[in-house]
């Protein structure tokens, strides 16, 4: 059922019911442009001072790139660590993104307790130790054909 509405002159509205829905189509425009600008990305890597992820201090990366020094509260006291799948983190154990000692870490991975990564000669794990954070996109994956796939099994 259709409804239709004929006018032999075009629908006049009074200037201040005009201006009126003006601003209200304004404001909505902006509510949602605003809302849609300050929508936060999800975090590529989280660092925690705690164990599994537990602890009120918490630093979170949304983008790639080198993190030449973290946060002060967190310098020497990151235990776990949270990768999101799609990116590869490479940890240092000084800041800048050098050092004898680094950590490759590719996504979806997280690390429970960082004292259960050994490190090397200078120290016994990698709790505590990461003192800069290199954060990249990781490559796709190879498509593996079919018939390798059984191969390989």
């Amino acid at each position: 059922m259709a409804l239709t509405l004929a006018l032999d002159k075009p629908l006049a509205m009074p200037p201040q019911v005009a201006s009126n829905a003006m601003k209200t189509s304004i404001t909505l425009l902006l509510i949602t442009y605003s809302a849609v600008a300050s929508a936060q990305k999800p975090a590529v890597l989280s660092l925690w001072a705690e164990p599994r992820q537990a602890g009120h201090i918490q630093q979170s990366f949304t983008d790639t790139g080198l993190v030449e020094e973290l946060r002060i509260d967190l310098q020497g006291e990151v235990s776990s660590v949270e990768v999101a799948e799609g990116f590869t983190v490479t940890f240092y154990d000084r800041e800048e993104g050098e050092g004898p000692h680094s950590l490759k870490l590719s996504g979806p991975c997280t690390v429970e307790d960082l004292e259960a990564v050994p490190m090397g000669a200078l120290r016994a794990n990698w709790d505590g130790a990461i003192g800069s954070v290199r954060i990249e996109r990781s490559r796709a994956p190879a498509i593996q054909s079919p018939v390798l796939a059984v191969l390989n099994e």
